[in-house]
Parts: C-alpha cells; sequence; structure tokens
C-alpha cells in the first residue's frame, strides 16, 4: 500500500504534539514555540516515565518471564533454589513473545548476537586488544549489561523491566510513531527535492510503501533541512530539539524510526 504525504508546503509540522496532521503556518500556536517548551522541558526536568511500566506492562513481562523461570514440573513452586534464571542467551526469544515490533528491536538482537559469539569464540568477555571485532564487542556488551547482573550470564528482573517497558510503550505505539517519522521524512524529502544542486537523486513520496519508511534514516544534513524549515533560531531553547536528537545519536551516523521513537518517548509523549 502506498503511503501518500501529509505534509503540504503550507504546513508546518506538529511532530511532538498529539496531532497526525500538519498545522498551518498562520497559526499564533507556531511550532516552533511548541517543540521548544517540550524540548526545554525535558533539558531541565531529567525524570521520565520512560522507563516505568504500567501495571498492564509489567503483568505482561512478569508472565513471560514467569514462564522461562518456573520450577521443574511436580516441585514446590514456593522454594526459590527451584527456579530458574533468565539467561542472556534467552532474551532474544523473550523478546520475541513480547511480538515487538523488528525494527525497535532488531540492533538489540544483532548485539545479544555479536557478544554471545565472541564469548564463545574467545571463551572471555575480556578485550585485551583494539580490532573491528572488538571494537563491535565492547559496544554488544555495553548493550547486555543494562539487562544483566553485573559480571554473570544471569538477567537482571529490574533491568529487564525497565529496559522492556520502553520497547513495549514504543510497541503500543507504533502508529504514532510512525505517523510523526512519516511527516519528518516528508518534509525532509519534499525540501531536500527543492534544492538546485542536491548530488542524490530525488525520491518520488507517491513510490514510498510504509516499509520503505520503516527502513529510511536521517543524517546531519536531513536534520539541517529540518531545523531550517522549521525556521527554527539560534536560541538555545529553539534549537534544543534538534540539538537533543544529535546528542541522543551520540556519535551515530544516523537516526532510525526506533531512536526516533525513543527520543518522543524521552519527551513523554507514550506515557
Amino acid at each position: 500500500m502506498r503511503e501518500p504525504s501529509d505534509a503540504s508546503a503550507g504546513d508546518k509540522l506538529l511532530i511532538f504534539g498529539h496531532h497526525s496532521c500538519g498545522v498551518k503556518a498562520n497559526k499564533s500556536h507556531s511550532i516552533s514555540s511548541n517543540m521548544s517548551r517540550k524540548a526545554k522541558q525535558k533539558l531541565v526536568d531529567k525524570t521520565t516515565k520512560f522507563s516505568e511500566p504500567t501495571d498492564d506492562i509489567e503483568s505482561e513481562i512478569i508472565e513471560i518471564y514467569a514462564q522461562y523461570t518456573a520450577a521443574v514440573d511436580g516441585e514446590d513452586l514456593e522454594d526459590e533454589a527451584l527456579q530458574l534464571d533468565l539467561t542472556i542467551e534467552q532474551l532474544p526469544a523473550f523478546l520475541g513473545e513480547l511480538h515487538i515490533p523488528p525494527r525497535f528491536i532488531e540492533d538489540i538482537l544483532r548485539d545479544f548476537e555479536a557478544y554471545n559469539h565472541y564469548v564463545k569464540t574467545t571463551g572471555s568477555s575480556v578485550v585485551t586488544s583494539e580490532t573491528a571485532e572488538t571494537n563491535a564487542f565492547v559496544k554488544a556488551r555495553e548493550t547486555v549489561e543494562n539487562f544483566i547482573i553485573p559480571d554473570t550470564r544471569i538477567v537482571d528482573m529490574d533491568k529487564l523491566i525497565a529496559q522492556t517497558t520502553r520497547l513495549l510503550k514504543m510497541r503500543n505505539h507504533k502508529e504514532y510513531i510512525y505517523t510523526n517519522w512519516k511527516m519528518v521524512i516528508d518534509t525532509v524529502v519534499t525540501e531536500t527535492n527543492k534544492m538546485e544542486s542536491v548530488l542524490r537523486p530525488k525520491v518520488d513520496l507517491a513510490t514510498l510503501h510504509s516499509e520503505d519508511y520503516e527502513k529510511m534514516e536521517l543524517n546531519l544534513k536531513d536534520l539541517r533541512t529540518l531545523k531550517a524549515y522549521l525556521k527554527l533560531g539560534d536560541k538555545f531553547q529553539d534549537v534544543a530539539l534538534i540539538d537533543m536528537i544529535s546528542l541522543f545519536a551520540n556519535g551515530k551516523a544516523h537516526i532510525s524510526i526506533k531512536d526516533f521513537g525513543e527520543i518522543i518517548g524521552l519527551l513523554g509523549e507514550l506515557d
């Protein structure tokens, strides 16, 4: 199914608002001021509910966790010594049980695989040299450490709930994330297509399908194009949102739909 553009030349995008359509440019409540307040509030208030589970989310996580850690049939279920541990090797299957969209967990699964492969191959999680493989392992280890008890292969329940909660909130708001992501992509593509000295081929939005949007990523030039379209100034509060996206990327070359979803979550849009 083809996805027509939701953005028109006379509209400004309400990227982090509670609407899935454009806001006319002549509105007195401009997108710049709206986004600036949200971004500024996020920078001032360091607390977030993004990792705090709702009762339904916590129950869903615990129910599946129990399936992996239940005592052997016929044993005393109250005897904690008989309870099994959830391990790193089981995490991909565990996440699969939660039906999280692939785009939101593919990087995590890739890191799990890289971590397990390195440890199995070398017999250690200690890095003694710097190579492309060990650098990839260090990144993978950071992801794994967000889920496990230090210096073990056992999953930490509190960490699991915190990390999985973020993924489930994005899963539950997939359409909201996708709609806003599509508007951003449409805007960047439309504005980029207008430039006379564009080196890359122009993109016909009418040919894009939903899976195309999910695969697309934004680079720094795209963010500058978006900033110019939104007519943000150089004041701290005006550029806070764009700076936040850049800081969130933490040196990454591109922003994916998952990165975008986490930004929305950190701004409180998924609670």
